[in-house]
């Protein structure tokens, strides 16, 4: 039987707490995210981060064994999303964006590596 690391279990539910926080900012005034702020976010990236956030802890909760795979697959869609359809890479927002996708996605296969026996 495959064994996941607990690593990316903590990692997971670690990220999915930050995704929640960013998203519920988004709804919230404050100067740092929102339509004003350096970190731009509308309240439709905000319901896409509290979503983001609630499906990692559901897994990292639930289904820890699969943690390492979430992480990878919310990374390739993150930097999907981010490349695809917010092209925003000239600015703080864009850039912080690919680089969170790209850490779920290295995470995720750091996590999903076996260790040497």
């Amino acid at each position: 039987m495959d064994q996941t690391y607990p690593a990316s279990v903590v990692f997971t539910i670690v990220a999915g707490i930050c995704l929640v926080i960013v998203g519920a900012l988004g709804f919230i005034p404050n100067p740092f995210i929102g339509v004003a702020a350096p970190y731009v976010a509308g309240y439709i990236l905000s319901a896409g981060h509290l979503a983001a956030g609630v499906i990692l802890l559901v897994v990292g909760k639930r289904f820890p064994r699969y943690s390492a795979l979430v992480l990878i697959l919310a990374g390739i869609i993150w930097i999907l999303i981010v490349t695809l359809l917010a092209p925003a890479t000239g600015s703080l927002t864009g850039w912080l964006r690919l680089a969170g996708g790209a850490i779920l996605f290295l995470m995720g296969l750091m996590f999903s590596r076996k260790p040497n026996r």
